[in-house]
């Protein structure tokens, strides 16, 4: 449904077409419209009353089923809507927890940096075997040179982060 569109009233329209007119209107006015009996006053009155009628029972018909197709839209929308926003909330619940999870791994990680831990199997539990850490390349610091990278320090894995930790110890 196309909301800078207006409403296609032909479904409808034609959809009511089928339906039967009561008996004895319009049947009996037009039994009398022919050139040998004009049609009296009442009877022109009466088809107008008629022609009325009709044109208003199509008309609140019509405006039924525009209202009913006006419904289903807003609950199509409403339940489109919902199903976004549930799956924005399930995204929003994911990013935070990987979020948390982030901040965790790096406070134990500068943690375990700051007290110059060289347990392996305190590091392994936050990082991974060949994770990377990219530090600026301080005069002060001994550090392999295969570790410069770009003009930057880049030390790959878990054993490097050991080796990283022993020398800031021992500049300490």
């Amino acid at each position: 449904f196309i909301f800078n569109e207006k409403f296609n009233f032909s479904k409808i329209k034609s959809h009511f077409d089928d339906v039967a007119d009561p008996p004895d209107q319009l049947q009996t006015v037009h039994k009398y419209r022919n050139d040998k009996h004009p049609l009296t006053e009442d009877e022109k009155a009466e088809a107008s009353r008629d022609r009325n009628r009709k044109h208003a029972r199509n008309t609140r018909l019509r405006k039924k089923a525009y209202i009913e197709e006006l419904e289903r839209t807003v609950k199509l929308l409403t339940s489109e809507r919902n199903m976004a926003s549930a799956s924005q909330n399930a995204e929003n619940l994911r990013l935070n927890r990987i979020q948390s999870v982030r901040f965790n791994v790096l406070q134990m990680a500068l943690f375990y940096r700051a007290s110059g831990n060289l347990n392996r199997s305190d590091w392994s539990s936050v990082l991974e075997e060949m994770f990377t850490c990219i530090l600026p390349i301080t005069p002060y610091r001994s550090f392999p040179s295969s570790e410069i990278v770009n003009g930057q320090r880049m030390i790959v894995g878990i054993d490097s982060m050991i080796a990283d930790v022993a020398s800031l110890k021992t500049m300490v």
